[in-house]
C-alpha cells in the first residue's frame, strides 16, 4: 500500500484510517524523513489519539503495580485473589501494548517487576527481548542479570539465560555488557547460560569488535578443548571462526553431523559466519527451546517456576 495509491484504494474498501504517503524506489535516510514529515501532517489527529492512548496504558501499568505491591501486605481473601489476578492482567496487557508504542516511563518498573515478581509475566523472553531492542540493555537488562546472580530462586538460572540472550537483540553495548557476555560464555553456571551468553556474542560479533581482546579469544580455544556438550562446541567453533582461528578450528575432528558442519562453515571464514546468522530463527526454535514452560507428569505443561 505505501507504493501504490490504486491498490490501497481497492483493496481497502471502507475509508482507510491512515493515510500513507508513497515511497519512492530509492530508499534513502533523507526520503524516510520526508516519508515521516509528511505522515505526521497526513495523520495529525490519529497519532494525537495514539499519544493518549499510549498516556493511558502508562498510567494502567503504574497504577496496578502500584495497587498490586499494596495489596500483596493485606490478608490473603477471595476477594484479595480476584483483585490480584486481574491487575497482573493489565500489567501483562499494557506492558504488551506499550512493546509497540514504547517502553520508555515503564523500564525502570518493569526491572522492578522483574526482580520482584517475575511470575506476572508470562512470557519472561519476550519481556527482555522488547527491553533490548528499544534500547535498555545496559539499564534494565544487566540489573536483572546483577539481582540474579546472587538468588537461589528455582527461576534464577532461566531469568539469567533468557537475558543474556536478550542482549543479542541491542542495536548499542556497552563494555561492561561485553564483558558480562564473555564471562557467561565460558563461565556460566549452566550449559543453557553459555548457549545463550555464546548466542549473543555470535549475534554482536558486528557491534563489539571495539570490545575484543585476544584473551577472550584464547578463553573460547580453552573451553572449546574441554567442552563436551556439542551444541555448545558448536558455537565455541563459529566464535573462531569470526576471527579467522582456523588453527584451532582444524583440530576438531567428530562425528556429529551438527558439528560437521559447524566445522564446514567455520573453515570457509567469517564471511560464511556472518551469512548463517544473518538468517531469520525459526519460530519453532524460539516456541520449544525458549519456552517458560516445561512438561510435567501427566498435567502436561506446568510453569517452571
Amino acid at each position: 500500500y505505501l507504493w501504490s495509491e490504486t491498490k490501497l484504494q481497492k483493496e481497502l474498501k471502507e475509508k482507510p484510517e491512515l493515510k500513507l504517503p508513497i515511497l519512492v524506489d530509492d530508499i534513502n535516510d533523507e526520503e524516510i524523513q520526508n516519508w515521516a514529515i509528511s505522515f505526521h501532517n497526513f495523520n495529525y489527529d490519529w497519532i494525537e489519539k495514539k499519544n493518549i492512548l499510549r498516556e493511558e496504558l502508562i498510567k494502567l501499568f503504574l497504577d496496578s503495580w502500584i495497587k498490586l505491591s499494596d495489596l500483596s501486605k493485606q490478608p490473603d481473601n477471595t476477594e484479595k485473589i480476584s483483585r490480584t489476578k486481574k491487575l497482573k492482567s493489565s500489567i501483562r496487557f499494557a506492558f504488551n501494548k506499550l512493546s509497540l508504542l514504547g517502553l520508555e516511563e515503564i523500564k525502570e518498573k518493569t526491572v522492578d517487576i522483574l526482580c520482584e515478581q517475575p511470575w506476572i509475566f508470562s512470557n519472561l523472553l519476550q519481556v527482555l527481548e522488547n527491553l533490548s531492542k528499544q534500547g535498555y540493555a545496559n539499564n534494565s537488562i544487566f540489573p536483572v542479570i546483577a539481582y540474579y546472580e546472587n538468588n537461589s530462586l528455582q527461576i534464577s538460572e532461566y531469568i539469567r539465560a533468557v537475558a543474556l540472550r536478550s542482549f543479542r537483540f541491542s542495536a548499542q553495548i556497552e563494555k561492561f555488557i561485553w564483558e558480562k557476555i564473555v564471562e557467561y560464555s565460558v563461565g556460566g553456571a549452566s550449559i543453557v547460560e553459555k548457549l545463550m551468553a555464546t548466542e549473543s556474542w555470535l549475534y554482536l560479533g558486528d557491534i563489539s569488535d571495539k570490545y575484543v581482546e585476544d584473551s577472550q579469544i584464547k578463553s573460547i580455544s580453552n573451553a572449546l578443548r574441554n567442552e563436551q556438550n556439542n551444541r555448545l562446541k558448536k558455537n565455541y567453533i563459529l566464535i573462531l571462526a569470526m576471527y579467522n582461528n582456523q588453527a584451532m578450528i582444524e583440530e576438531i575432528d567428530s562425528s556429529d553431523r551438527m558439528l560437521k558442519a559447524a566445522h564446514y562453515i567455520a573453515l570457509e571464514g567469517s564471511e560464511s559466519v556472518q551469512e548463517l546468522l544473518s538468517n531469520e530463527e525459526p519460530k519453532v526454535i524460539r516456541e520449544k527451546y525458549y519456552s517458560t514452560k516445561k512438561l510435567g507428569g501427566t498435567d502436561g505443561e506446568v510453569d517452571l517456576y
